[in-house]
């Protein structure tokens, strides 16, 4: 499988290219995305030695984020995937962040923990959702949302496990709980009881386009593509303003 991913929903500009199970990664860190990301995904693709209509699909990630970044981001994944017909694979950047935990902390995944994945909105609010591991991707538990960190919400539980017919309500009360990510900034201001989640990262952690790239093999295989006049950013935010 050939995937070409994009993440750009923080201040890094960040390209992959998974090719025949190699994976090529190019990071800029500084927040010039408009100015060099066409060139980090040509050395990509020139590396591989492949263009773009050889590749299965475009994967980016959509939010929530810096909305600058996503609409470059989106807009340059639009622009490939127009002019080699690909489809699109949209990604979620707290997704993202619930994946990459999961990959790196295999034991808290396969006992079934559930991540409350955070970024931090600016504005003394935090872009946040929970996710449980799922068939090797992730799923959002609830829906994402932008809160102040006093607001943030515990596991909806009757969600889980309408959804998952093996859980019970003892189950998911006993599975342990994480939290992760940029939101953790303000945890000194997040409810009581948010204090007796665990944390096993910094609040340093931000979405990997690696981890975009393991996302968008299990939503291809799912279907789970638009077309590029389809895709859509996530703000979560109703202003859209960075």
């Amino acid at each position: 499988m050939n995937i070409l991913a994009l993440e750009t929903s923080g201040t890094h500009s960040q390209v992959a290219l998974l090719h025949d199970g190699v994976l090529l990664q190019r990071t800029e860190q500084k927040p010039s995305h408009s100015r060099i990301l066409l060139n980090l995904i040509e050395e990509v693709l020139e590396q591989a030695g492949l263009d773009l209509k050889r590749l299965d699909c475009v994967a980016v990630c959509v939010g929530p984020g810096s909305f600058t970044g996503l609409r470059i981001g989106i807009a340059v994944a639009q622009g490939l995937a127009f002019a080699a017909q690909l489809p699109i694979v949209p990604v979620s950047s707290l997704a993202v962040l619930a994946f990459d935990f999961y990959i790196d902390h295999k034991q808290e995944r396969d006992a079934g923990a559930l991540v409350l994945a955070t970024i931090d909105a600016r504005k003394s609010e935090v872009y946040c959702g929970w996710y449980c591991s799922d068939h090797g991707g992730v799923r959002l538990v609830g829906k994402q949302q932008v809160l102040p960190p006093s607001e943030l919400p515990s596991v909806p539980v009757s969600s889980l496990v309408d959804n998952n017919s093996t859980l019970t309500e003892l189950a998911v009360d006993n599975a342990a709980r994480y939290i992760l990510g940029s939101g953790m900034l303000y945890r000194a201001q997040m409810p009581e009881w948010a204090s007796s989640l665990l944390s096993l990262d910094s609040c340093n952690a931000a979405p990997s386009v690696g981890g975009v790239i393991g996302l968008a093999e299990h939503q291809f295989m799912r279907r789970e593509t638009v077309k590029s006049t389809e895709l859509r950013p996530i703000y979560v935010r109703d202003k859209v303003t960075d």
